[in-house]
């Protein structure tokens, strides 16, 4: 019977690329500071940069906070990012925390926020 060879990719050795924000959350003594929790769940270290986006609507952003840029993070390890709560007026909120960790889509956690 004649063979026939066909080539498989391999995937033992290929490194996975993959992220994602564990928490974000309101802090402080007068809940002025937002934190985020990253953990790099992929098999290769990766850099991030991410920012926290305050929207008003889904079209209308408030403010957005860049809160890590060109961060190193290793395989298994989690970062803790703290940063101040912009000045915002009274209304309801979206927060948006996005992560991009190189990966074929980025990773986000939302929180909802009122201001009386």
């Amino acid at each position: 019977l004649p063979t026939t060879a066909i080539a498989v990719p391999s995937t033992v050795n290929s490194p996975v690329i993959d992220g994602r924000l564990r928490s974000l959350v309101i802090t402080g003594a007068k809940g002025d500071t937002l934190e985020i929790t990253y953990a790099n769940t992929g098999t290769t270290t990766t850099i991030i940069a991410g920012e926290v986006q305050m929207h008003v609507s889904r079209d209308s952003v408030a403010a957005t906070i860049p809160f890590v840029d060109a961060q190193i993070i290793k395989p298994g390890e989690t970062q803790r990012f703290r940063v101040p709560m912009p000045k915002l007026g009274k209304g309801r909120y979206m927060v948006l925390a996005v992560v991009d960790y190189g990966g074929e889509t980025m990773t986000a956690a939302q929180a909802k926020l009122e201001i009386r």
